[in-house]
């Protein structure tokens, strides 16, 4: 079950697949922050980033990752996609 605060959270969220990904949606969302995983079955953080990048997408971008020997590494990686600052990668 999930804590009212959990549920305060979610409440503003939209879920999507990354092929619902496209302006249409960011456009009907008004999204002001994207969530995502570095890594999925179907794709990466690097494809998530340059679709985003392509729309337009002016907000926060947030990536979820698991431990990573060099966090900031991967984190310069992706800022460097375009987003810069707007991206945080948190990792375990």
């Amino acid at each position: 079950m999930l804590s009212t605060q959990s549920a305060e959270l979610l409440a503003g969220a939209a879920f999507a697949s990354f092929s619902d990904l496209d302006a249409e949606l960011l456009a009907q969302i008004q999204a002001d922050e994207v969530i995502f995983p570095l890594v999925s079955r179907d794709h990466d953080a690097i494809v998530v980033v340059e679709r985003l990048q392509e729309l337009g997408f002016a907000g926060r971008i947030t990536v979820l990752a698991p431990a990573l020997p060099n966090a900031a590494m991967v984190q310069a990686e992706l800022r460097a996609l375009g987003p810069g600052t707007r991206l945080t990668l948190l990792s375990r």
